[in-house]
């Protein structure tokens, strides 16, 4: 079975949109006639040829290098030893490269330039960004009296980047460019999968041990063994794979799991379902070696999701379960039943990170009721001069108040409310990365509610690549006539 079976959404010759699978869905002028005598060229051929990753254009590149780092490096770990207003994080470094190029491409890049797209996401991150800050200049004062400010503009800054991303994203990609780039997440999830469970097995992280060898130590702060072996209190072993956390990691895989499920109900060869079965197992095994009872939480609730919207094929799939089941337990020996026990009544308050939550909301009580609108300010509860919160809807409840906690929650509802229409039409080319999206945002939700997901950059950089391939698999770059079913 070769990758490129794998990694193919087989529609067969007859299925809705397979004509259309890996072609630009936007109108462009009519060719020229060949002055050679020849017939002209076929119409959007020299755009569907211009399509990542057979492109020379620059941004889809920077992109899916973006993405690699994602799953490939532990980069808010590696750091430059020169010391900024913000910390000089790997990310931080590659951003600043994407943006420039997409300002040399609005320049000078003609009809080939990129275009904004602006959905509902975008609002509701952008208006999630400024409540943010409003917080800040609300409180501005108190902030710099208890000299909190500095550290609530460094957490504006990180969250404005996101949206930076989110925003370059949707407007670099192009509709006929998706597909290649799920591929190509789904291709990296399974390699980050495979390291894991070599780090489960053998106690060595591939990821942290190669960053430290490629990256050059005069530059950059970079760890070769991030608390390697080292176990929690009630004796986990710390697993991480390529990023700073196991929930971390266990939250990416969960987000990338709906991409395994649906090529899996969508694939017509027996050996390409084979293949995407053995991709779950994977996903599944790598989370569960983590030791977190969030990497059953987080599966369950992608393939919740993606029951409700496609239950029949899904129910079909149930048999699978079991050997999955049984092949988790083989790669991940011993992790599956370990889980479990937490969820035990009699076990499940025996980490602090649980009671300390239940006691949490006693605890924020008077600051939420002292600013229940836009809160204390953004970034300004801080874990080290208060106290770890492990929820990210109560921390953003203290920080931004009730508005900011909706505008949060607003951000992932959009990207579900968005996907129904689209997941309606069953058209493959804009059902399939939409109903990946919806997912990937349900679980993004839960998951904030499980620890601060938004402290660890790996998840929601995960989470916002694959809403702004959803976002631009609908909106073509030259005209908008694509218009969502009803």
């Amino acid at each position: 079975m070769s990758l490129s079976e794998l990694t193919t959404w087989d529609h067969g010759p007859g299925a809705p949109g397979a004509a259309t699978a890996v072609a630009e869905r936007e109108p462009v002028a009519s060719p020229a006639p060949d002055r050679t005598g020849g017939a002209p060229a076929a119409p959007g051929a020299e755009r569907q040829a211009d399509l990542w990753p057979h492109t020379r254009r620059v941004q889809p590149w920077l992109v899916a290098a973006f993405i690699a780092m994602l799953w490939l490096v532990p980069f808010n770990t590696i750091k430059l030893r020169f010391s900024g207003p913000v910390d000089m994080e790997l990310d931080r470094l590659l951003l600043p490269v994407l943006v420039g190029a997409w300002v040399v491409a609005q320049i000078f890049g003609g009809r080939n330039r990129p275009r904004l797209k602006m959905t509902a996401p975008h609002y509701a991150f952008g208006t999630f960004v400024l409540i943010c800050a409003m917080s800040i200049v609300v409180n501005v004062h108190v902030l710099n009296q208890t000299r909190e400010l500095d550290e609530a503009i460094k957490q504006l800054l990180t969250i404005f980047a996101y949206l930076t991303f989110f925003v370059l994203m949707t407007s670099i990609v192009r509709p006929g460019e998706v597909r290649a780039f799920l591929k190509f997440t789904f291709i990296l999830a399974i390699v980050a999968s495979l390291g894991t469970i070599w780090e489960y097995n053998t106690n060595y992280n591939v990821f942290y041990d190669l960053s430290s060898k490629i990256f050059i130590p005069k530059l950059f702060v970079v760890p070769s063994t991030y608390q390697l072996g080292a176990v929690d209190e009630i004796g986990r072993r710390l697993i991480r794979g390529p990023a700073q956390h196991g929930l971390e990691l266990t939250s990416m895989l969960a987000m990338a799991l709906p991409i395994a499920v649906v090529g899996l109900i969508e694939a017509k060869k027996t050996r390409t379902r084979l293949g995407y079965a053995l991709a779950m197992t994977l996903f599944l095994a790598a989370a569960i070696a983590t030791f977190r009872k969030t990497s059953i939480i987080a599966p369950v609730t992608a393939i919740a999701v993606l029951v409700f919207f496609r239950p029949r094929r899904l129910l079909r799939l149930a048999p699978l379960g079991l050997v999955i089941f049984v092949l988790v337990h083989v790669l991940s020996p011993g992790a599956f039943g370990s889980v479990l026990i937490q969820f035990n009544s009699h076990r499940l308050h025996s980490v602090s990170t649980v009671n300390d939550r239940t006691a949490d909301y006693d605890a924020v009580r008077p600051d939420v009721f002292l600013h229940p609108i836009l809160g204390r300010g953004y970034g300004a509860y801080s874990e080290q001069r208060y106290r770890i919160l492990d929820n990210q809807l109560l921390g953003y409840l203290v920080m931004i108040g009730v508005v900011g906690l909706l505008s949060y929650m607003a951000i992932m509802a959009s990207v579900v409310a968005v996907a129904r229409r689209w997941i309606r039409g069953r058209d493959p080319t804009t059902a399939t990365p939409h109903l990946i999206a919806a997912s990937a945002a349900v679980v993004f939700l839960v998951v904030s509610q499980l620890f601060d997901s938004m402290a660890f950059p790996h998840a929601p950089y995960v989470f916002l690549s694959l809403a702004a391939l959803a976002a631009a698999s609908t909106y073509p770059t030259e005209r908008h006539d694509e218009v969502p079913p009803r």
